[in-house]
């Protein structure tokens, strides 16, 4: 969860930059090419842990906190994490000892498959209110599936490098996307040639990937060189218009004075 200021509630921006393999949603206008199902969208196996976000208890609370609490929590058990997360956002940017809601950020964002996010979600949610049963289950489970995107990794390793194309490089950044190692995304897209013909994405991924690392300029660089290298990818276009707005929010951020200067 990232501190209201430059960039604001840059966290639910990630969504901006979600796809499923061929078919592009609507909602949100921002995309990352991937080959995985879009969460939101995605009907989780019944195998699979399921998260475990906290209604609001009767309390002093406020309506407005709990109102939006109880609606990001009819989002989360409808399968959209991410409509949730910036109504969560709002509260504990208001409200930023509200356990609840740092409980139920992780969950989504766990949904999402930003598990570095939610870990740090958890850790909040417990730091307030250590003996939070649900958010060590949401923990436990976040930590898990680091743990599974870690094996999955650790098996692309063993694939020959001749058997490495493009599309090996695009799933191996998602993957470390996923784990919040953002550097790690940008080298494994950097290796996809940039006249191949996943080029052009991997391009795009690369400006998302300085997005979520607070560099929309670089950003903006990497957008309009995947727009130069297919100019009719609209998803580039879409994220130069992200990356043009965080600029525009940056510099409207004073910069504080220098001592000794006027």
């Amino acid at each position: 969860m990232s501190t209201p200021g430059k960039f604001g509630s840059w966290k639910s921006e990630r969504l901006r930059a979600l796809a499923v393999a061929t078919v592009l949603l609507v909602w949100p206008a921002y995309y990352l090419i991937g080959y995985y199902l879009f969460p939101d969208r995605a009907q989780a196996s019944p195998q699979e842990p399921r998260p475990t976000p906290k209604s609001v208890p009767a309390g002093p609370m406020s309506e407005s906190i709990s109102a939006r609490i109880d609606q990001a929590l009819r989002l989360i058990r409808a399968n959209q994490p991410g409509k949730a997360i910036p109504l969560l956002e709002s509260v504990v940017a208001s409200d930023p000892r509200n356990a609840i809601a740092w409980n139920n950020l992780c969950a989504a964002n766990t949904m999402l498959m930003s598990y570095k996010i939610a870990i740090q979600d958890c850790g909040k949610a417990l730091a307030i209110q250590p003996d939070f049963q649900l958010a060590r289950n949401n923990l436990a489970w976040a930590q898990g599936e680091v743990r599974k995107t870690q094996k999955i990794l650790a098996d692309q390793e063993q694939t020959a490098p001749a058997k490495r194309d493009s599309s090996f490089y695009l799933e191996e950044g998602l993957n470390f996307l996923h784990l919040g190692d953002y550097a790690q995304a940008i080298a494994a897209w950097r290796r996809v040639p940039p006249h191949d013909a996943q080029g052009p994405l991997a391009a795009n991924n690369i400006g998302t990937a300085y997005m979520f690392q607070h560099d929309p300029q670089q950003a903006l660089d990497w957008f309009r060189k995947a727009l130069q290298l297919n100019p009719t990818l609209t998803l580039a276009q879409n994220n130069i218009a992200w990356a043009t707005e965080e600029i525009a929010k940056q510099q409207q951020t004073p910069t504080p004075r220098k001592p000794g200067t006027k």
